[in-house]
């Protein structure tokens, strides 16, 4: 499954936090029935806030992380207004080796020198083989990986000292610094705000589920 599909209505003018996921979504906006833009969102490196206006429809395609869509083929579909999931399909390319040494990124607690060689390159070849596909560099995908692991494990009643050891950081003082650049919160304050942690736990880096959500 190349992306998920998701949807939200709001009623009143508010605001949203959006965590980094490792993800770019395809957001059709839609107003009295019909679209009104179209756009292709950045992967996200820090929380951010967006405003969702009133009586405003949008209609996203969150891509698994690894996908790749060219700006032009985007383009030409606003062109053509073929909105529909056969035209989304139709410029979500998948490259399965850069899908699966993400998803091998995100999942692992070895460095980078080590990922490249079980992959049998040098972690440079790894690199260039990142940058040449204008994707971030290794690193990004291990470290946002790891802390939405952790943030998961956040469900369960393991005190974060535990947690900050399960998953390879130095310290619990470590992980509340890795919390706060990805999510903007510490681990004891995100274990007190469940619907941000069902914002992580929805799929995206580390835990692709390829499940339709919808985004309240």
């Amino acid at each position: 499954m190349r992306y998920v599909r998701w949807s939200t209505q709001g009623a009143i003018n508010a605001q949203e936090i959006i965590i980094p996921d490792g993800c770019r979504d395809i957001i059709v906006v839609k107003q009295g029935g019909a679209a009104r833009d179209v756009f292709l969102t950045a992967l996200d490196w820090r929380p951010r806030l967006v405003r969702l206006r009133a009586n405003r429809q949008l209609f996203g395609y969150r891509l698994r992380p690894g996908i790749r869509i060219e700006n032009q083929e985007l383009a030409n579909l606003v062109v053509r207004g073929d909105f529909a999931e056969t035209g989304i399909q139709g410029i979500a390319h998948e490259n399965t080796e850069m899908v699966s040494l993400v998803e091998i990124l995100a999942q692992t607690d070895d460095s980078i020198g080590r990922v490249a060689r079980r992959a049998g390159v040098s972690e440079r070849t790894l690199q260039r083989y990142f940058k040449r596909r204008n994707m971030p560099k290794p690193e990004f995908w291990r470290l946002l990986g790891r802390a939405r692991r952790a943030a998961r494990a956040l469900l369960c009643r393991t005190p974060p000292v535990e947690i900050a050891f399960a998953f390879g950081y130095s310290d619990q003082a470590h992980m509340t610094r890795e919390f706060t650049r990805w999510f903007g919160t510490t681990p004891v304050r995100l274990r007190q705000r469940p619907n941000l942690l069902e914002r992580i736990c929805q799929p995206g880096l580390g835990n692709w589920t390829g499940e339709q959500i919808s985004i309240k």
